[in-house]
């Protein structure tokens, strides 16, 4: 199963940017935080960078683009993915950078490193991926040094329900990411359960909350944006009637409202080793 998964990852979901930029893009252009959430959590990778710092699912980079103006580059940097695609997009789109970064490929629940190896590890959005999460914890723990930490960002099982509802109002049998709203909708890392899934591994858990929301003004970035998610909700708007109905939705809330207005949760976990 978990090969399957990786699979999945790695060929379909994440071959390339394109489905993260989609759901990226929504939030850069209709968040209210201005501050953004990349800049939020890389005020804390700032307050404790000393020494080698290992990105896990860094993606096309966005993390470190979004802070072109502050990359602590007096440190090693090493960002990785399990998907190929992704590491040759951060690669390309990171190579005018002044900065040194290291790239590599690995897979997060067996990580192919030397124990106490880095002083940060930054998890971004990504821990709810991984099949074996307690195991990847683990392996996250002995490579972190001695007075290191993690830095985990993710969702609230809330995040966005506005948009699981919307989709669901069209057709009942849509699974949107990994909700489901014939169940109760639960992401398998939150913010309502990752402290206690960090503190079987970590001696100290801290939790922060990003306050924002999703004021979205536009048709087509939110139809994108719910496209491109695991599930099956691009098979069933492949149909022009689905996919026709969907925007007539999206454009009356937006007629009738002003935006189509959609609660964020997200935060940041930091989880200290000592």
């Amino acid at each position: 199963m978990t090969e399957n998964f990786n699979k999945y990852l790695r060929e379909v979901q994440y071959k390339n940017p394109s489905n993260l930029d989609a759901r990226v893009d929504l939030h850069r252009r209709f968040s209210q935080n201005r501050q953004g959430l990349h800049r939020w959590i890389f005020d804390y990778l700032l307050e404790r960078a000393d020494g080698r710092i290992l990105e896990l699912g860094s993606g096309p980079g966005h993390l470190w683009h979004r802070n072109l103006d502050r990359i602590p580059a007096s440190f090693p940097l090493f960002l990785s993915d399990v998907s190929h695609g992704m590491i040759t997009a951060a690669r390309r789109e990171l190579s005018t950078i002044p900065v040194q970064f290291n790239y590599t490929v690995i897979d997060a629940q067996s990580l192919p490193l030397p124990s106490n190896s880095f002083n940060i590890i930054i998890a971004n959005h990504m821990i709810y991926h991984i099949p074996d999460i307690h195991k990847a914890i683990e392996d996250m723990h002995r490579i972190i040094s001695r007075d290191g930490c993690l830095l985990a960002a993710t969702n609230g099982d809330d995040h966005l329900h506005e948009i699981d509802v919307l989709v669901h109002s069209i057709e009942p049998s849509i699974i949107f990411g990994s909700r489901d709203l014939k169940d109760i909708p639960i992401i398998p890392f939150s913010l309502s359960n990752g402290e206690e899934l960090l503190s079987a591994s970590f001696g100290r858990v801290l939790k922060f909350e990003f306050d924002d929301e999703l004021i979205i003004t536009e048709v087509e970035p939110l139809v994108q944006y719910i496209l491109s998610f695991p599930g099956n909700a691009r098979e069933v708007f492949a149909s022009e009637e689905k996919l026709s109905e969907l925007k007539t939705k999206i454009a009356g809330s937006i007629r009738k409202e002003g935006a189509f207005y959609a609660t964020k949760s997200a935060g940041l976990f930091v989880a200290i080793k000592g």
